[in-house]
């Protein structure tokens, strides 16, 4: 009886030591591992030309990542009802969404829950918008793979053109990039008043998301200044141009000052643009061909404007 009471401690603390020794859990497709991976998920915005509002809201309820080896499983990867304005999201400043550890694997379906929109006017006026209610006001528009509105879920599921490879005691950062001009479309918009005095005023809007997503890891930063003389210019819009469309667009914050994350290895133009300026022919002549952006890179680009 004593021999057996001591095999049966020494099994006790066999387990005990096995199960401190390694991280296991059971993933959704019933297997137990203990190979993990970080994934932090961010969101940033690319911002809408418009100083009439004073948010632009965005809730999203939850997020799931797809394994590409069963179309079936997915791992939550957020899970509380999460409200973003995006207008605060702009030159390089981002949300983290997501940040855990998941089994290692290929992902490559991300299937967002976003349960309303809204935008806020400087006068007070507010319009929403139900996705619960109305999906998708058209069939969206990401930037590398492409989006569809899941009825059964309610979700927005995006196929990803690259897998999310996550191996295991990595490190990976990802960026959602939401272009907020793209993706909100105002109804019935007019002006009251003349100039920069001017009020827009709309009925509404409908929500059609337009996005990137891009792997942090392999890609640069480009930011700079923007000026007349030694005064910084605001509001100036800065578009990235690829193949001679949008890649993505910017403004300069009250100082002048841009940046655009995220930007993947590749050859780019770039262009300021700002009502009553343009940009001066002389000694901006480096900035008016391409670039060539590589991985982990901090480009600066700067321009001098003149009254047009």
């Amino acid at each position: 009886m004593k021999n057996l009471k001591y095999i049966l401690i020494s099994l006790i603390l066999v387990l005990n030591f096995s199960c401190s020794d390694s991280k296991v859990i059971t993933d959704s497709l019933g297997t137990l591992t203990d190979s993990l991976g970080t994934l932090t998920l961010k969101l940033t915005d690319a911002p809408m030309p418009y100083n009439q509002f004073m948010a632009v809201n965005i809730t999203i309820d939850k997020i799931e990542l797809g394994n590409a080896a069963d179309a079936n499983s997915f791992i939550v990867i957020m899970n509380q009802s999460t409200t973003y304005n995006m207008l605060t999201l702009v030159n390089g400043i981002t949300e983290t969404m997501a940040n855990m550890e998941i089994p290692e694997g290929q992902y490559d379906t991300l299937r967002l829950y976003i349960s309303s929109t809204e935008m806020v006017m400087n006068n007070g006026d507010s319009f929403t918008y139900d996705m619960s209610q109305n999906g998708l006001s058209g069939s969206g528009n990401m930037m590398g793979g492409s989006m569809l509105f899941n009825n059964q879920t309610g979700s927005i599921d995006i196929t990803l053109d690259h897998f999310i490879d996550i191996m295991a005691g990595s490190q990976n950062d990802f960026l959602m990039d939401l272009d907020i001009d793209h993706s909100f479309m105002l109804e019935g918009v007019n002006f009251s008043g003349m100039g920069g005095a001017g009020m827009m005023n709309i009925t509404g809007f409908t929500f059609n998301p337009t996005m990137r997503f891009v792997n942090l890891g392999d890609t640069g930063t480009i930011s700079g200044f923007v000026h007349m003389g030694s005064d910084g210019l605001s509001d100036v819009n800065i578009s990235l141009m690829q193949n001679g469309m949008a890649y993505t667009t910017t403004h300069t914050d009250g100082t002048g000052h841009y940046k655009i994350i995220g930007v993947p290895t590749g050859t780019y133009t770039i262009m300021a643009e700002a009502d009553g300026y343009m940009i001066n022919s002389s000694g901006d002549e480096a900035n008016m061909g391409t670039m060539q952006m590589a991985n982990q890179t901090d480009m600066t680009v700067d321009f001098d404007m003149i009254v047009n």
